[in-house]
């Protein structure tokens, strides 16, 4: 996959939020030549310049009111590190991952090996919940900067994202494919599935009081 190494800053966009139409539309598929020309690279950049600003994993187009089929994501080193301190990093599989911006996703293969692990969306700000999702995936795509062709295999974390994000381009939240059972406050997640997500996600032991 291509990175986006010169992101150009641009104002921050507000991230919408669960309840407004976009998020439930499908998004549309942008012309390649759109993307040879430069013609979505605002988009790309404000996609970028906020998720990195929210410490998200990723972005979709419509979480920022643009249905267009285009997402970033990134897992650097810190955020790596700051994962675990609350869950076990080698049992989700998170693995550092450039800055990368696509367009026109589409899952062609998922694996039969399934995991359950904790997710949230800054879209749903507050909550979170357990999605069961492929461990390993084969997506098609176009690079978002060139607009070449891209045809990659993710596992772990990464095939996570990405699955989380081509729900929102196809009108999906995560609160549609969780277990329902496990929705909660993050303050209530910790205090009544810490369990739970200690034998999911490796979540560290925390001496919790009343």
């Amino acid at each position: 996959m291509r990175f986006l190494n010169a992101l150009r800053r641009q104002p921050l966009a507000q991230i919408v939020t669960v309840g407004n139409p976009v998020l439930r539309m499908k998004a549309d598929v942008v012309d390649p030549r759109t993307i040879a020309s430069g013609g979505i690279r605002d988009l790309v950049d404000k996609l970028a310049s906020q998720v990195q600003q929210s410490k998200g994993f990723g972005l979709s187009a419509p979480q920022i009111g643009d249905s267009r089929q285009v997402f970033v994501m990134e897992v650097t080193k810190e955020m790596i590190e700051l994962e675990s301190n609350f869950r076990d990093v080698k049992k989700l599989d998170m693995q550092q991952l450039a800055l990368t911006a696509i367009a026109n996703p589409r899952i062609i293969k998922y694996g039969k090996q399934t995991t359950s692990h904790r997710e949230s969306c800054l879209s749903i700000p507050g909550y979170s919940a357990h999605v069961r999702r492929s461990h390993a995936i084969q997506m098609e795509g176009l690079c978002a900067i060139t607009g070449e062709q891209l045809f990659v295999s993710l596992t772990g974390w990464t095939a996570r994202i990405v699955q989380h994000e081509v729900d929102h381009l196809n009108g999906l939240l995560y609160t549609d494919r969780m277990d329902p059972q496990t929705l909660a406050t993050n303050e209530n997640a910790l205090k009544f599935f810490h369990q739970m997500d200690i034998d999911s996600d490796g979540a560290k032991l925390i001496n919790l009081s009343e």
